[in-house]
């Protein structure tokens, strides 16, 4: 009786466990899943993998070593072998680290599934439902789905090049495609293109069935927040709802899209603030490029003792 209770209790705080879960998902899955958002009081951080490129033991070795809860696989240099080999060595790695969290960037270069030319887009799209399929296997066997972040638009892409329905499509597709191999498809805001409108994100989640990364970098590098026509807090708090995982460092710079870490705590005290108000954020990333930026910015965020 009394887990009942404690479980009901659980189930009423805790108002996004429909977010990772299916009408037939188990209720043992759910009351975990709604557990480990309550007891995540965002004390801890990931680190990206793209500092150590495709040394995976070196990242979870250097995770380890200095107190970060996880890793963000990033696809553009941590490259899944075609080798069945050496996934499943990858994988089973993955699961000797019952203690860490785990996603999984996908790749933001030679892709683009909302490409205007549909030659392109779909065969950026075959190869994002190869590369979760590889990693599937241990995406299942986890306690509540896994962030696939995606973008559209990378690497500044002009619109004139993209396609609007077509996007919508395959993003619908790899919403799909990620739940079924249980993951979670998230689809991340950049520092141009459709993404920087918050209402354009929404449509493009909302028509897609996909959630949020919230790159915070990417939001302050954002021209409509730049140019003062919304503030970064306002932008957040639009797509809050839709929310899941997040990247977290001062500025994406607008000449060579290097990740720039915070000085000081004022430098991202808005984002300190705002993240443990948005309900539905189980995973965050400190994502930057060195070691050296890293640690000023697990420093940074640690200041005051509030993380």
């Amino acid at each position: 009786m009394k887990n009942k209770i404690q479980m009901r209790r659980i189930f009423s705080k805790c108002n996004e466990f429909h977010m990772y879960t299916t009408d037939k998902a188990k209720p043992a899955l759910v009351f975990w899943a709604c557990r480990e958002r309550l007891w995540n009081t965002m004390d801890q951080f990931m680190l990206s993998s793209r500092i150590f490129g495709r040394d995976f033991k070196r990242a979870l070795n250097y995770a380890i070593e200095h107190g970060y809860s996880g890793v963000e696989w990033y696809l553009n240099t941590f490259k899944l072998s075609t080798n069945p080999a050496a996934i499943t060595q990858f994988l089973d790695t993955l699961s000797e680290h019952e203690n860490l969290q785990f996603t999984f960037h996908l790749p933001t270069t030679e892709i683009e599934i909302g490409h205007a030319d549909l030659r392109v887009a779909q065969t950026s799209t075959d190869f994002v439902k190869l590369l979760i399929d590889r990693i599937q296997p241990w995406c299942e066997r986890q306690q509540r789905p896994i962030p696939f972040t995606a973008h559209l638009g990378s690497n500044s892409l002009p619109v004139e090049l993209m396609d609007w329905d077509t996007a919508v499509a395959n993003l619908t597709t790899l919403a799909a495609y990620s739940s079924s191999a249980g993951g979670v498809l998230c689809l991340e805001n950049l520092k141009s293109g459709w993404t920087t409108n918050p209402n354009h994100m929404l449509d493009l989640v909302t028509a897609s069935g996909c959630k949020i990364t919230l790159d915070t970098g990417h939001a302050r590098s954002n021209p409509l927040i730049r140019g003062n026509e919304i503030s970064l807090v306002d932008y957040v708090l639009k797509l809050s709802p839709h929310i899941v995982h997040m990247h977290v460092y001062h500025y994406e710079s607008l000449d060579k899209g290097e990740h720039i870490p915070p000085e000081g705590r004022n430098d991202i005290a808005d984002v300190l603030d705002l993240m443990p108000s948005l309900p539905h954020v189980s995973s965050v990333v400190l994502e930057l490029s060195s070691e050296e930026a890293l640690a000023k910015t697990l420093k940074v965020v640690r200041e005051g003792g509030r993380f």
